[in-house]
């Protein structure tokens, strides 16, 4: 293996690194809605998926995760 290739490869990793790590940073809004269990996760996943690309979305977005009230959600109950 060439210098050349270890180059290219470690280009390679940090560009999937990178992806990952602004995939993340897109859905943000929607990985804070869900962790806060809000009632209106939803609404903000489609937004932030829909509308995230635009900064003013994605920053609406977030204030709708950070503000809403959490644990209202009831809990899923298993029928049966």
């Amino acid at each position: 293996m060439t210098a050349k290739d270890i180059e290219t490869i470690g280009y390679g990793i940090c560009g999937i690194a990178m992806l990952i790590g602004l995939g993340l940073l897109y859905l943000m809004p929607a990985i804070i809605a869900d962790k806060r269990k809000l009632v209106n996760t939803d609404s903000i996943v489609i937004l932030n998926i829909f509308l995230g690309w635009t900064f003013v979305g994605w920053v609406v977005c977030l204030a709708m995760a950070a503000s809403g009230s959490a644990a209202v959600r009831p809990p899923f109950v298993k029928a049966g």
